[in-house]
């Protein structure tokens, strides 16, 4: 790998982290930290080639199912609507 394919990871793995944190309303260090101990740090490494050509929503969604199977407690809001869908009710507030 030389330095600019480097530099494209680091700058890939660094804008995930991001839209990571801003997905489940962590800052940049928390979301590191998550990421981390979750193992999905060692999932954006291993699958880099793969990862970069999708959509960070996609990205954040892996990340999201792949640290929830590693024991992490963060769940993407599809999933957890899935599993605990909120009742809406029809006001019939104005007749």
């Amino acid at each position: 790998m030389d330095k600019t394919d480097i530099s494209d990871k680091v700058e890939y793995v660094i804008a995930a982290i991001s839209e990571f944190g801003k997905r489940h309303g962590l800052s940049h260090v928390e979301a590191y930290r998550y990421l981390k101990r979750f193992q999905g740090m060692d999932m954006l490494d291993k699958f880099y080639d793969v990862m970069h050509t999708l959509s960070f929503k996609d990205v954040t969604d892996d990340l999201t199912a792949f640290c929830h199977r590693h024991d992490g407690a963060l769940v993407s809001p599809q999933i957890f609507e899935y599993y605990f869908p909120i009742k809406r009710y029809q006001s019939n507030i104005f007749y």
